[in-house]
């Protein structure tokens, strides 16, 4: 490794958010960010939303998501340290979205609530279900 830095923000409303670059003797560049979340939750939430949109193979930049606690860690990795800004403000933009989602819908601590009214809605929707393919299978034999 040539060079290492490393970069903390501690913040009143986070625990931390840390940021590691360095940079191998093969030339390749690698971009640690571990966002702190409220919960562990909250970060397996934001990790299933973000791995999903994958790098464009011609980027030539490598993405790797995990969650440790409440945090999710993404390494960004390629020999062009200019795609890795790009991809890593990509990320960030889409990280900030499901971040302010989670606010705006509530935090997960109030799970047994949540699964509750999903279940609620849920057996409402099979119901609904099974009454309109009744109703139309009636139709069916009708015509």
């Amino acid at each position: 490794m040539l060079s290492t830095e490393k970069v903390r923000n501690d913040d009143s409303t986070q625990k931390s958010d840390a940021i590691t670059i360095s940079v191998e003797s093969d030339g390749i560049a690698t971009l640690t960010l571990e966002v702190c979340f409220y919960c562990e939750n909250d970060a397996t939430i934001a990790y299933n939303s973000l791995r999903i949109d994958k790098e464009p193979p011609r980027g030539n930049v490598k993405k790797e998501l995990s969650v440790k606690e409440n945090n999710l860690i993404v390494k960004f990795s390629s020999k062009d340290i200019k795609k890795i800004k790009s991809s890593a403000g990509s990320f960030m933009d889409y990280a900030k979205l499901v971040a302010n989602t989670i606010r705006r819908f509530g935090r997960t601590d109030n799970d047994e609530k949540t699964l509750s009214i999903a279940k609620e809605l849920l057996d409402e929707l099979v119901a609904k279900c099974a009454s309109s393919a009744q109703i139309l299978q009636e139709n069916m034999q009708i015509d």
